[in-house]
């Protein structure tokens, strides 16, 4: 177990200076820009488009694509990444992805270096003020033969410094407000992504639903994502963390996943990795089922009404790629077979979602048997 009091000796103090003054500066500041100067709110809007640079490179560069490797990205998407990372004020991208990927390998256990089990403060901040060395030895080499990702490590200070306050002197010229661009549009807008970023390691692994994996302490949040560019689904992102989305529907905000996609369709970002939907709906029936405890009959029914839902499935998601090949051929003589492949996919999906309301129903009915039994 981690210790949760730290002698001076296992203190970073580096980290622990950096952590806390950055709030306290910045507040600092406010109240002097109010006395002086007035608060000047037009300041929110160039902090506002900071917060969305540097907490893009952040989910989009530090997590989905260098962590993670869920996609490839051009050059100079790296480069956006790697500069306004570094004004997100949280190291350079080698420690953040390397200690990550440790976090993944070992998550809820003594070698996570977030570990939630350690109580909200040590996952939020703790363990960033104590120095556990962990990234300083073996650094992957996809990240150190990386040369951008190595030149940003060795300019790690002067690239933050100069990415933050290059901005803080523009607007504070433009708006006279030279105190309060400081404020807001530096130092309350750095703490701002690093403790929404934070939440991600602490109150993700507290509150929220489990609809993926329910063995782990990763959980949903969809007021979460709305702060960290889609970042709140954790449960889904640790079950399947090789995926370029965490919020997987049309309908969950994931700006991240949509701003990747969209790179996609003009050539700046390749390869991009996505968990099938039967995984998906075997991870998600799979915890729905071990909810209730049933009889060995009951069991067999439902396991078996679960086997031809992942068939249905399967099923559907075939005829679509057969229908997306077709459709890309764009040929006259394939209209007859788009409009037999249309009618096809339709029955398929009528055919998934009876099935999948049966399962449902088996499902309902084991509940109420669990229910009366207890």
């Amino acid at each position: 177990m981690k210790k949760l009091g730290y002698s001076f000796k296992e203190l970073d103090l580096f980290n622990l200076i950096f952590i806390t003054s950055i709030p306290v500066i910045g507040i600092v500041l406010l109240i002097l820009h109010i006395w002086l100067e007035g608060l000047n709110p037009y300041l929110l809007i160039p902090a506002a488009v900071m917060y969305i640079l540097t907490g893009f490179s952040i989910t989009g560069g530090y997590h989905r694509l260098f962590a993670h490797r869920s996609y490839q990205a051009n050059p100079l998407i790296k480069l956006f990444y790697l500069l306004f990372g570094a004004a997100a004020g949280e190291n350079s991208v080698l420690k953040w992805a390397t200690d990550h990927r440790i976090h993944h390998q070992n998550v809820d256990t003594d070698g996570d270096p977030y570990d939630i089990n350690q109580g909200f403060f040590y996952a939020h901040v703790g363990w960033i003020i104590r120095n556990q060395n962990l990234s300083n030895a073996n650094y992957p080499k996809d990240l150190t033969n990386d040369k951008l990702v190595m030149w940003q490590d060795r300019n790690l200070l002067s690239i933050t410094v100069l990415v933050n306050v290059i901005p803080c002197l523009i607007m504070g010229y433009l708006t006279g407000s030279w105190i309060g661009s400081f404020a807001i549009v530096g130092f309350l807008r750095v703490a701002g992504v690093q403790h929404a970023t934070f939440f991600i390691n602490s109150l993700c692994h507290m509150l929220g639903k489990r609809p993926y994996d329910d063995t782990q302490t990763a959980r949903d949040s969809f007021f979460l994502a709305l702060l960290t560019f889609g970042e709140g689904y954790h449960n889904f992102h640790h079950t399947f963390q090789l995926d370029y989305r965490n919020g997987i529907r049309w309908y969950q905000w994931d700006p991240t996943k949509w701003a990747v996609n969209l790179m996609s369709r003009v050539g700046l970002a390749t390869n991009l990795k996505r968990t099938s939907e039967l995984s998906i709906l075997k991870a998600k029936m799979n915890v729905l089922a071990n909810k209730y405890n049933h009889s060995h009959d009951h069991k067999m029914t439902l396991e078996e009404l679960s086997l031809q839902v992942q068939v249905a499935l399967k099923k559907l998601d075939d005829l679509k790629k057969e229908y997306r090949l077709k459709k890309e051929q764009k040929a006259a003589e394939f209209h007859l077979q788009m409009e037999e492949l249309k009618a096809r996919i339709q029955q398929a999906k009528a055919e998934f979602q009876e099935l999948y309301a049966q399962w449902e129903m088996g499902l309902l009915s084991m509940q109420m048997a669990t229910n009366h039994a207890t």
